[in-house]
């Protein structure tokens, strides 16, 4: 069985024991999570949310940060469903599951790291929602963590009727403040990779892309790749690293047979279209970065002083600290969408509660413009194989 998929099925038989073991304290919230409610963390973010001038300025600061990326995302979902509909794009939003790998996924999320990633972004988003809240004096009922569907979690729960009572404004700094959070942090760790980089290609080399897994009755099985195998090249292209074999890749076209050449000799391959967009060519393979201490002594020592941190090991380039931007960016922009329960419903209603004074109206107009934007994004992940 796929390491993968094995990690994925213990860590949530786990998950599932400890809910069971305390069931008590789980709950489900809003239909469709199932969460362990707890008070730790409340204290550490009432310490901090005492410094209400401080939280006040920076929680102002995000709005217009936040309207910025809600603009983006909405006019990009926009923007992407025309391009499904004449045809000149496939799916733009596609479902994954970490540690499984889906056919035809442009990208396959590593479990642990996924794992990982999303644990410490959803902290730093609903701890930023909770400080927020309670210097705004609105409280915090609970705290804790839990599950939609296969997503691993983390929550807060402001107090409901505090939060009816306090000023639009301070309802936008609320909701604003977990995306915003995710979306800085991915600057910063963005940043922090670029820094690193430099430093560490003194000791680090690449040395062309590792199948990882070779999927079943696509091309590459059928011309005799395996995993553990390394990509050199394709045709007269070097895949030194992971984006140069996407760049080689894209250069040819469904139903091209081309040369790869591995560690392992030449072989012949004919491209086929991928399972999510027929004009892509497609391989059938799943990837990493293959790479070697360039001098043994201080490599290894640069990895144990940087390269540990840093986790560069894995099926992504930039390992675990990569793929933390990676999905903070994403689910920060991804919860500004103007859709039932994200932040950027929240955003929208408020702030079109100043120009809509009727109630009934201001309703009738939200749940219009959530409703749609909710379809694009379902059109998004299904329509290209419905046309």
């Amino acid at each position: 069985m796929d390491l993968e998929l094995l990690s994925a099925i213990l860590f949530y038989l786990l998950l599932f024991l400890f809910f069971y073991k305390n069931r008590k304290k789980v709950r489900v919230i809003s239909k469709v999570v199932l969460g362990y409610k707890t008070k730790r963390g409340i204290s550490f973010m009432k310490k901090i949310a005492k410094h209400r001038a401080l939280c006040k300025l920076v929680s102002t600061i995000y709005i217009p940060i936040a309207l910025y990326f809600t603009f983006v995302i909405s006019s990009q979902l926009i923007l992407n469903t025309y391009f499904i509909l004449t045809k000149k794009i496939g799916p733009t939003v596609a479902f994954v599951i970490p540690g499984v790998r889906i056919p035809g996924s442009p990208i396959f999320f590593p479990f642990w790291y996924t794992v990982i990633s999303i644990a410490i972004l959803a902290i730093i988003h609903e701890f930023s929602h909770g400080i927020v809240a309670l210097s705004e004096r609105i409280r915090v009922k609970d705290a804790g963590f839990g599950l939609f569907l296969v997503f691993f979690l983390a929550f807060v729960e402001p107090h409901e009727g505090d939060m009816k009572k306090r000023s639009r404004l301070s309802r936008i700094r609320v909701a604003s403040a977990g995306p915003v959070s995710n979306i800085l942090t991915a600057l910063l760790i963005g940043a922090l990779i670029f820094s690193l980089d430099p430093l560490l290609s003194n000791f680090f080399s690449y040395e062309g892309v590792k199948i990882v897994k070779v999927m079943e009755g696509y091309p590459a099985q059928e011309a005799g790749l395996k995993d553990g195998m390394v990509i050199l090249g394709l045709e007269n292209f070097t895949t030194q690293n992971i984006t140069s074999f996407s760049e080689a890749l894209s250069s040819f076209k469904p139903n091209q047979t081309i040369k790869v050449l591995t560690n392992e000799g030449e072989f012949n391959l004919t491209l086929t279209g991928s399972p999510q967009n027929e004009s892509i060519p497609y391989m059938g393979i799943y990837l990493s970065q293959a790479w070697s201490f360039k001098e043994q002594f201080l490599g290894r020592l640069s990895y144990i002083l940087l390269g540990l941190p840093y986790f560069r090991l894995g099926t992504y380039d930039k390992g675990l600290l990569g793929w933390l931007a990676f999905l903070s960016f994403l689910v920060g922009i991804m919860n500004l969408l103007p859709i039932f329960a994200l932040d950027g419903s929240i955003i929208v209603y408020n702030l079109l509660s100043y120009l809509i004074r009727d109630e009934k109206h201001l309703n009738l107009v939200c749940s219009s413009i959530f409703y749609f934007f909710l379809i694009l994004l379902i059109f998004n992940i299904i329509g290209p194989y419905l046309l």
